[in-house]
């Protein structure tokens, strides 16, 4: 038995509980800001892109995903480039060790977080391979919101107040694979240019709201 005393504590506690298992389970609220990943540019970074034969279904096995796009950008003398763009409202799929999917059978031996000068703002995840010569490279990017995310267990734990009483957002990840001179340097290289080149044809989309396939109700950009 509980005491009178405390039925209202204990009713207001069990309602507040109630919200984000409503919002999340129940109802599914999402917010789409209306960009899309096919609309990233085919021709970036003075180099050309080819769609590659991942079919539909991966994307949404990896990472619960029905909005990315993978192509094979290349130009003469130079070794191709894959990019790709991939948007999930499953955050974690993204940032826990995004190239067991997106480069995978690719073994990589270290990794770091750097700056590159065509866009500071934005920090890079750099794996690289054990090759003495030539090495595996991959750089990737995650965008939430309005802004890059350097540290996404840190990103999450901030985050999970408000993911509590508010529909959620899908991140975004640019992903490039590719391999290099071990002496090549990051910053300034062709796989650089073509990471920030794809984000910033990425952002330069209008945010708007995205009805494509939705049936439900809407509010502010908010589907449930």
């Amino acid at each position: 038995m509980i005491s009178a005393q405390y039925a209202l504590p204990v009713v207001v506690l069990a309602l507040l509980a109630l919200v984000p298992t409503v919002l999340h389970t129940y109802i599914g609220m999402t917010c789409d800001d209306g960009r899309q990943a096919e609309a990233v540019a085919t021709d970036l970074a003075d180099m050309t892109a080819m769609p590659t034969n991942r079919r539909p279904e991966w994307g949404k096995a990896l990472f619960d995903s029905d909005d990315w796009t993978e192509r094979t950008y290349a130009a003469r003398g130079r070794r191709p480039i894959t990019l790709l763009v991939v948007r999930s409202y499953d955050a974690k799929r993204l940032y826990h060790h995004p190239e067991i999917g997106a480069a995978r059978g690719t073994s990589f031996s270290s990794k770091e977080i750097i700056r590159v000068a065509e866009l500071p703002e934005m920090p890079v995840h750099v794996l690289r391979g054990p090759g003495e010569a030539e090495t595996d490279l991959a750089l990737y990017a995650l965008h939430y919101g309005n802004r890059f995310i350097g540290n996404p267990y840190l990103f999450q734990l901030q985050r999970s107040g408000d993911l509590l009483v508010s529909g959620r957002k899908p991140m975004t990840l640019f992903f490039v694979h590719t391999t290099i001179s071990r002496l090549e340097a990051v910053d300034g290289g062709a796989p650089a240019r073509l990471l920030t080149a794809a984000v910033r044809t990425f952002l330069n989309q209008s945010p708007g709201v995205n009805t494509t396939n939705r049936t439900t109700n809407e509010l502010g950009g908010c589907f449930w």
